[in-house]
Formats: structure tokens, C-alpha cells, sequence
């Protein structure tokens, strides 16, 4: 509604949804770890993967709300790339490292890091470097990838809270600030490394 009152800007609404979606995790704790439904906590973003496929490869009408707010173009078929692998990547993380560490670590770099790393980099720009070797030609800043780290662990230690039991993981809690600021330095160098043209592969 902001986006099509322009209210908002589109890349800001996108990234508001990218924040929002990577939050997802919060709701882990309504779950019971000991019994099979907690494997319910990827029907959302599972059942949202197949809504993407359907919008960005059947239907593909530029009109439709998430095409305008989910795309950097308006082309139906941007929502394949960048949207639909995020929501197979909730999938993934949902049943393969359910209310642990690394998934936290995951869905904060994702959602947070990546969520913010573009907003400072177009708003606040500073030392601009391109990505080479993927996409030579297109450039981004150095301003963009501190906010990527920066806001990664600023949204671990949110969530973390929130998601993880006190007892989980008692084995990294001695060294879980260098970890976390570990990976989310990796995935900020890997991240200025891609072009926008394949970025999308990035998540997977």
C-alpha cells in the first residue's frame, strides 16, 4: 500500500520485507522440539516459495502487490531469483537447523545484513570497490558492508534471545561474539563479491 501510494520507495519496502521475513524465526519458541509438529514451522515460507513460482512463471502479472514490492524492475520474473531462494532458504534452515545457533547466524546475516548492507550503500555511500571477479563492471561500498556485519550481529543477538533456550549450544557461548563476527564478515566479503546480476544466487 505505502509502495503504491508512494509513501515508501520500493527498494525500501523490499528490504523492510527482507528484515521482516529473516525474523521469522521468532516464532520457533510456539513450537515443542519433541514432538514432529515443530517440522510445521516451514509451512509459511514453503507454502510462500510455491506462491512466488506461480506469480513469477505462470501468472507473471506486473501488477500484482508482490511483483511491485518484492522486484527492483516490475519484471514478474525477478520473484524466482532473489525472493523465492530466500524463502527456500527459510525452508531449509527451518528443518535442518531448527532453534540452533547456526540457524539464528544464518537468518541474521540474511534478513539483517543483507536487509541493510544495500539501504546504507545507496543512501550513505563510501568507498565504492567493484565486485571483482563476479560482475566486474558493477561496483559496491565499503559504507554497505560494515552495516552488513554490523547489522548481522546486531540481529543475532536480538533474535537470539528470543529463539534460543538457555541451554542450547552451552559449548559456543564462550566464543559466540568472534563466531558470530566471523561469519558475518565472511558472508559481508562474500556478498561484496557478486554482482547484482547473479547476487541472487548468493542465499543458496
Amino acid at each position: 500500500v505505502c509502495v503504491s501510494r508512494n509513501v515508501l520507495a520500493s527498494r525500501i519496502s523490499r528490504k523492510c520485507i527482507h528484515m521482516a521475513a529473516g525474523s521469522w524465526i521468532i516464532f520457533w519458541p510456539l513450537f515443542r522440539s519433541e514432538h514432529w509438529t515443530w517440522r510445521l514451522n516451514v509451512l509459511v515460507p514453503a507454502v510462500y516459495t510455491l506462491q512466488l513460482f506461480v506469480k513469477g512463471f505462470i501468472l507473471r502479472d506486473p501488477n500484482d502487490a508482490d511483483v511491485i514490492t518484492m522486484t527492483r524492475t516490475g519484471d514478474p520474473k525477478e520473484l524466482l531469483n532473489g525472493p523465492m531462494f530466500f524463502t527456500i532458504l527459510m525452508t531449509i534452515v527451518g528443518l535442518t537447523m531448527f532453534r540452533k545457533t547456526m540457524g539464528v547466524f544464518i537468518m541474521a546475516c540474511l534478513g539483517f545484513g543483507d536487509g541493510v548492507a544495500p539501504l546504507a550503500g545507496y543512501y550513505f555511500p563510501m568507498g565504492y570497490y567493484p565486485t571483482y571477479p563476479f560482475g566486474p563492471k558493477d561496483r559496491k561500498t565499503v559504507s554497505g558492508s560494515l552495516c552488513f556485519v554490523l547489522a548481522s550481529i546486531i540481529g543475532y543477538y536480538m533474535m537470539k534471545f528470543v529463539v534460543l533456550p538457555q541451554n542450547i549450544d552451552p559449548s559456543m557461548n564462550e566464543n559466540e561474539f568472534r563466531m558470530i563476527l566471523q561469519v558475518a564478515t565472511i558472508a559481508a566479503i562474500t556478498e561484496g563479491r557478486w554482482s547484482l546480476k547473479i547476487s541472487p544466487w548468493l542465499p543458496l
